[in-house]
C-alpha cells in the first residue's frame, strides 16, 4: 500500500498533463486562417499622395487602385530618340491592364518601382498650355524592374527623365482639408 501511495502523485501529475494537452484521440486543432489586411493608401489630397499611391499600387500589382490614380483622360507618352519610330501613347485602360497582367501572370515573380523618396519630389506648376491648377512632379532618377521567369528575363528601366502631371477634382461636401483629390492626367518619359 505504501508503494501505491507514493505512485499516486506521479499518476495525478500524468493525468493532469494529459488533460492540459487535450485528449490523445481528439483531432488536431487547426489554427484559424491568416487574413491579410487590405492595403492602406493615402488620401489623394495632394499630387505627392497620388504619386505615392501610384508607386504602392504598382508594387502591389493593384489594378483597382491603379484605376483610381489615373484620370479618365490620361495620356502617357514615351520618347526614345534612338528608336526609328515613335512609341504609341498609353491610355488609362492600358495602364490598368498592364498592372492587372502583372498580378495575374504567375511567371511575373517580382515587380519593383522606385521614384525616389517622396520628400525629394518637387511640385511645380503646369505648363502654360495646361489649366492653371494642374501640377507637375518631375522625376530624374527612377528604377522599374520586372522579373519574368517564363522568359528568364528581368526587364529594367532606369534613370529616364519622367514627368507626372496631376489635375485636381473638387469633391462636393468634403471637409476643407479633403475637398480636392488629385489624379495623374499625363505622364511623359524621355529615354536618355
Amino acid at each position: 500500500m505504501a508503494a501505491t501511495v507514493k505512485r499516486l502523485p506521479v499518476i495525478l501529475l500524468l493525468a493532469a498533463l494529459a488533460l492540459l494537452s487535450g485528449c490523445i484521440f481528439s483531432p488536431e486543432k487547426k489554427a484559424p486562417p491568416k487574413t491579410i489586411p487590405p492595403l492602406e493608401y493615402l488620401k489623394p489630397i495632394s499630387p505627392s499622395n497620388a504619386l505615392e499611391n501610384l508607386v504602392a499600387a504598382y508594387k502591389n500589382r493593384d489594378s483597382v487602385q491603379t484605376a483610381v490614380v489615373y484620370a479618365i483622360g490620361y495620356t502617357g507618352t514615351s520618347t526614345d530618340p534612338s528608336l526609328p519610330s515613335q512609341i504609341p501613347a498609353f491610355s488609362r485602360t492600358d495602364e490598368i491592364r498592364h498592372v492587372g497582367r502583372l498580378k495575374l501572370d504567375p511567371n511575373i515573380v517580382s515587380v519593383f518601382l522606385d521614384l525616389g523618396a517622396p520628400n525629394t519630389w518637387q511640385e511645380l506648376p503646369g505648363y502654360a498650355s495646361d489649366p492653371p491648377e494642374w501640377r507637375i512632379i518631375p522625376i530624374n532618377n527612377q528604377t522599374v524592374r520586372i522579373e519574368d521567369i517564363s522568359r528568364a528575363t528581368t526587364w529594367q528601366s532606369q534613370n529616364q527623365v519622367i514627368e507626372y502631371t496631376f489635375k485636381p477634382t473638387a469633391v462636393p461636401g468634403a471637409p476643407a482639408a479633403e475637398d480636392t483629390t488629385w489624379t495623374v492626367v499625363r505622364w511623359t518619359e524621355i529615354a536618355n
